[in-house]
């Protein structure tokens, strides 16, 4: 590497942190990939360093914040007030931009409303509160969360959902990397908070009929109860059930049914539609 880096990826292993990753190596920006365990997935990049963190021991994140400027910062989606625990290290290391991964409802007064949200906003706060610059970046439903779905509906075409008709928007993974790389590589960005959505919001039976057009095969969408998705979450996501129906709730009431034209402001071109990644999904 000819440069030493000073923007740090978190989360540089999962769906979006790796399209960040992708998004500066294309660009030819140097940076360091924080990982909890193996780097694999970024070995067809470049410019890029290895830092092994574990928010259980702050020390692996200041040491991973030596001689950098800018983080791209995430946490994991069950436990997203572990965000706070990196804030003193942020200014113990003098970060000058800290470019967050948030989501679209993080700027609810009431932050009850959507939980994961608000523990979003609460992280956000003290960020602010510490004196570091701060971006956020707020999308809606990523493309790649359709993947938890994948395998049922390649199986016995049921689709489990308690959103009735309500509509959600669908954001690609790569559009908020590389809005988040843009972020992190040129001015004018600090202090704004960015609403990232894709180009059309769609009701669960929508999207079935159109991922029925894609498959070649009929999806239907099963209407279950508040009750009966709390049960189910319990399977997947332990401890997590009332927060997750909560939020699946929020997208009940119309939540995430919003569009946005900031991934055009920022990038300069259309944002990416859902149906080519459902194609994808064909292999």
């Amino acid at each position: 590497m000819s440069l030493s880096p000073k923007i740090l990826v978190m989360g540089s292993t999962g769906s979006i942190g790796l399209e960040v990753a992708r998004a500066l190596s294309n660009r030819g920006v140097p940076f360091r990939a924080a990982v909890h365990k193996s780097a694999d997935k970024l070995k067809d990049l470049h410019n890029y360093e290895v830092a092994h963190i574990d928010f259980a021991q702050p020390e692996t994140l200041d040491k991973a914040l030596e001689g950098i400027e800018k983080v791209f910062f995430m946490t994991p989606p069950d436990n997203t007030l572990q965000g706070l625990t990196a804030v003193p290290s942020f200014k113990k290391a003098g970060i000058k931009l800290v470019v967050k991964l948030s989501a679209a409802g993080t700027e609810e007064s009431d932050r009850s409303a959507f939980i994961y949200a608000g523990q979003h906003a609460q992280v956000e706060d003290a960020i602010r509160e510490a004196g570091i610059p701060l971006v956020s970046i707020r999308p809606t439903g990523f493309f790649t969360n359709i993947f938890h779905d994948l395998h049922q509906v390649k199986g016995n075409g049921l689709l489990f959902k308690a959103t009735g008709d309500a509509r959600i928007n669908w954001v690609s993974h790569e559009d908020i990397g590389e809005v988040s790389a843009v972020c992190l590589t040129e001015p004018g960005h600090e202090g704004k908070n960015y609403q990232i959505s894709g180009p059309d919001a769609y009701s669960w039976p929508e999207f079935a009929k159109m991922w029925s057009n894609v498959l070649g095969k009929e999806i239907k969408v099963i209407p279950i109860t508040f009750d009966q998705l709390k049960e189910s979450a319990k399977q997947f996501m332990p401890g997590q059930e009332n927060e997750f129906a909560n939020m699946v709730e929020y997208f009940a009431k119309g939540g995430y049914d919003r569009k946005s034209d900031d991934v055009e402001k920022i990038l300069h071109r259309k944002p990416k539609a859902v149906q080519p990644f459902l194609e994808a999904t064909k292999a």
